[in-house]
């Protein structure tokens, strides 16, 4: 859990940070305690490290919230903690531009795939209605990408075309 992180910020950390924070001091003053936690998450800790941390940062933020919500508790620990962390959260958080593709189109080589034209098919839409092509001109929206393991999509894959005789002379190799 989160409490195992003391490596990253002390219990004084917390403590001065949120006193600071509930007095409306200004960010060049609260800054400097966040900044000094995250330069070592960057530097004592492992990528795999950093990303239990993270997991274990967001998960006790959002149940933290939720609970002090529905529950009529106090412990200012917790609290105190709750603020530290969703200031902290914002500064390791990872950027979310990242590749993840990255890599994939180096280890397939496309240039030996043969592709064949399978089937075609008409779609008939209940109630005899027809689908319009898309003009363009609706606002676009960014969308989470759909993510799945490498070995589902591999097996997606097998599952599919498995009924293929994979010619020698094609350099494929059934995966």
């Amino acid at each position: 859990m989160i409490f195992s992180y003391t490596m990253l910020y002390s219990q004084e950390d917390v403590r001065i940070f949120t006193d600071l924070y509930f007095k409306d001091v200004d960010r060049d003053e609260l800054d400097p305690i966040i900044d000094e936690a995250k330069d070592r998450y960057k530097l004592q800790l492992t990528e795999e490290q950093q990303i239990k941390f993270l997991q274990n940062a967001k998960q006790f933020n959002r149940i933290y919230a939720f609970l002090s919500k529905v529950i009529s508790f106090l412990n200012l620990g917790w609290e105190r903690l709750y603020w530290f962390l969703k200031f902290l959260i914002t500064k390791i958080k990872p950027e979310e531009t990242e590749d993840l593709a990255k890599g994939i189109l180096e280890a397939i080589d496309l240039e030996n795939y043969d592709s064949k034209k399978g089937t075609t098919t008409d779609i008939d839409l209940q109630g005899g209605y027809e689908l319009d092509p898309d003009q363009g001109t609706g606002a676009s929206v960014l969308v989470e990408p759909e993510m799945e393991y490498l070995d589902q999509i591999i097996k997606n894959f097998n599952d599919r075309f498995d009924h293929i005789e994979w010619m020698q002379e094609e350099k494929v190799r059934k995966v």
